[in-house]
């Protein structure tokens, strides 16, 4: 089966050379610790797990420009990934999957910020999550999947069947490495709210590779929340492949000290009358760097589509760095399509302003970059649980400085 790539290398009859990569020479992973991964599992799982390590040791990990990895290497012993799960009882553990689970994930392949991350959860995790929902099941109560583990290997398998609707929260704490992959699938009539939240701690390395085919008529809303790391670099490709289906991604971030986030968000659009719509909030302070990039595909046939993608960044410092990359390709002509970024300081009018209105200057900031973010916020709040809210603006609230 043939794989989700990132960039499309063949226009009509022409194909583009992939570039040459740099590549990181360090210390792998070893057939030994691949075999104690696998212990344990289904039949199935470990077809799975073995097709992804063939390739896997084929691979380098990539030295990357816009955020080097040189500081990063593997975790040692293999981390394994320990979570709490909380709400409605339909999922089973990734190790647990069968003949036809394999084949569907296999079938959502893809190929993520880096070939080498998605395959190193594939190859190694000890454990993930499948989720599969009843038809037309609305179910109240969000389902939550929080890691308690400060590193974690995992691979997740989120199939939502038709015309139900879910409410997901990924909930991952301040660790020093985790490398996750998810592949999630929305059949006709299908609704899935998700939310990540990453609050990786300063040290950390934190890669999140996710993949989503929406059917036809189905929603995905999709919240990543993310602050930084050493390198933390989440990717969300969205493909909408039935006539109808629409999704909304709404990325905030904020990283801060030497933190670095290199993102990517790309709406892949092949069904016609359908929408992928981005937009990214942020604030980088201090010597942080953020890199934003939103891309939006229409593919041919895919008429009365719409793709935009906007992103918005506060910068607090003069250290701080912002890239933000947006690109937009269009195949079909009776589309519409937008893309934009803009990226500021806040002006010293505005601070003054709440300053004669008796605010400190350090109050008056954080009242400015707390706007920012709290229209969205405030939909999070309408989906999901107040505490999960409350306590990302706390995190967002203390970085303000």
């Amino acid at each position: 089966m043939s794989i989700e790539r990132t960039l499309n290398l063949i226009h009509n009859e022409f194909k583009m050379l992939e570039p040459m990569s740099k590549v990181l020479d360090i210390e792998e992973y070893t057939e030994e610790d691949f075999l104690a991964s696998i212990d344990g599992g289904s039949k199935a799982f470990k077809v799975f797990k073995r097709r992804a390590y063939e390739e896997y040791k084929t691979l380098k990990f990539p030295a990357w420009k816009r955020v080097p990895l040189n500081k990063f290497s593997l975790k040692r012993p293999i981390p394994d990934a320990n979570f709490e799960l909380m709400g409605p009882k339909i999922y089973k553990r990734f190790f647990e999957m069968d003949e036809s689970e394999e084949i569907l994930a296999r079938s959502l392949d893809f190929q993520g910020s880096d070939r080498k991350f998605t395959l190193l959860a594939d190859s190694f995790s000890t454990d993930g999550i499948i989720v599969r929902t009843e038809k037309a099941a609305n179910y109240a109560e969000t389902l939550i999947c929080k890691f308690t583990s400060e590193s974690q290997l995992a691979s997740n398998l989120i199939i939502v069947e038709e015309n139900s609707k879910l409410n997901m929260v990924f909930y991952t704490p301040g660790g020093d490495f985790s490398a996750i992959t998810s592949r999630f699938l929305l059949k006709k009539g299908a609704e899935l709210n998700l939310l990540f939240v990453n609050l990786s701690s300063a040290q950390s390395h934190h890669f999140s590779n996710n993949y989503y085919v929406i059917g036809e008529k189905a929603k995905l809303r999709l919240y990543d929340v993310n602050l930084g790391g050493t390198v933390v670099a989440p990717y969300h490709l969205v493909k909408t492949v039935g006539q109808g289906a629409s999704a909304n991604v709404k990325p905030l971030f904020f990283p801060v000290g030497n933190e670095k986030i290199d993102m990517l968000y790309l709406g892949r659009i092949i069904a016609p009358e359908s929408s992928i719509e981005i937009e990214g909030i942020g604030t980088v302070t201090d010597s942080s760097k953020a890199v934003f990039r939103g891309s939006i595909e229409i593919n041919k046939n895919a008429k009365n589509s719409s793709g935009n993608e906007h992103s918005s960044t506060i910068i607090l410092s003069d250290k701080a760095i912002v890239q933000a990359i947006p690109g937009l390709f269009v195949d079909e002509n009776d589309v519409n399509a937008s893309h934009a970024a803009s990226i500021g300081s806040i002006e010293n009018d505005k601070i003054y302003y709440l300053m004669t209105r008796g605010l400190s200057e350090s109050e008056a900031l954080k009242l400015i970059v707390a706007g920012a973010f709290e229209p969205v916020f405030q939909e999070i709040k309408e989906i999901f649980d107040d505490e999960v809210i409350g306590g990302v603006r706390n995190v967002f609230s203390e970085r303000i400085r």
